[in-house]
């Protein structure tokens, strides 16, 4: 994972192509979910979108329950507590 994780204000990140490519699920997918407020707003690091590594937990969380369950993203905003940096 180091070849795409980076440091951004003192917190590890990892590109958001490069979580896509670990849930095999489209980028896109995971930009809606930072735009509902279901992980934490993706940070820009020059071209490159990306979310803290300590947000994965969480990713792989909702990928589960929307993904394998078939839970949609409107329901998972209503029944999930929000991420840490939201409360």
């Amino acid at each position: 994972m180091s070849r795409d994780a980076f440091d951004l204000d003192g917190v590890p990140h990892v590109a958001l192509e490069y979580v896509a490519e670990i849930y095999g699920v489209r980028e896109t997918w995971l930009i809606e979910i930072c735009e509902r407020g279901l992980v934490g707003e993706p940070r820009r690091w020059i071209e490159r979108r990306a979310v803290a590594l300590v947000e994965l937990d969480r990713v792989a969380t909702l990928w589960r329950f929307h993904v394998q369950l078939g839970v949609d993203l409107e329901t998972l905003h209503l029944v999930l507590p929000p991420p840490p940096a939201a409360r």
